[in-house]
């Protein structure tokens, strides 16, 4: 069980080890599709930017989930991290995903001042993509993940995760998978209500009684 970047982890745990788990339920999970690794940014389209569309349309990065106003953009962010010389978010992805250079620093999926995304960077992240992953393993994993995956995001969710999550969805529904996958209207990144809750433990409890537990 997880939550945004612990979401995250509880899928690839069990998209990775589809054998040793017996489900993972992930709320607001980071991106698991890099073809909505924000909205409109597509990290394999030839020329991508991480700053803004080809039109110059910065690209939004944390919005107000009530609102729908912009509070951060890509750049902006990236400009903050600068100033106080502190990790965000993106350094956090950079960590996990990337290679790290000759210098022991994880390698930049972008150039800082452009925004122009690194395609050989892309590329070696590409195994982290989850709906990728599945998509590619199928035949070899899906018969152990079946009714294994559950996913809550909120349609407002305040990074955009929302659409990589409806990615990974029509993923698995072409895949015939038994997940279940939830988007919740006017939600936004926390969407651990009474209501989710139960549906995890109506999952959870029966399985342990069944093991024993």
């Amino acid at each position: 069980v997880g939550q945004s970047s612990g979401g995250w982890g509880a899928l690839w745990l069990q998209i990775t080890y589809p054998t040793v788990f017996s489900g993972a339920f992930a709320g607001s999970p980071d991106f698991v599709d890099f073809r909505a690794f924000g909205p409109h940014l597509d990290l394999y389209e030839p020329g991508a930017n991480f700053f803004a569309l080809a039109d110059g349309t910065p690209h939004p990065g944390v919005r107000d989930s009530k609102t729908g106003t912009t509070l951060l953009t890509n750049r902006q962010g990236v400009e903050r991290s600068a100033v106080v010389r502190g990790a965000n978010q993106q350094t956090s992805f950079e960590a996990v995903f990337g290679m790290p250079t000759p210098g022991g620093e994880p390698e930049r999926l972008f150039d800082p001042s452009t925004g122009a995304i690194d395609p050989d960077v892309v590329a070696r992240w590409s195994r982290f993509d989850l709906t990728r992953r599945v998509a590619e393993q199928w035949h070899r994993i899906g018969q152990n993940l079946q009714g294994k995956l559950t996913i809550w995001v909120g349609d407002e969710d305040d990074y955009y995760l929302d659409e990589a999550v409806r990615l990974f969805a029509e993923t698995l529904e072409d895949l015939d998978a038994a997940a279940h996958i939830e988007i919740i209207p006017d939600a936004g990144h926390d969407i651990w209500t009474d209501q989710v809750r139960t549906h995890m433990h109506r999952r959870i409890d029966p399985a342990l009684q069944s093991a024993g537990l």
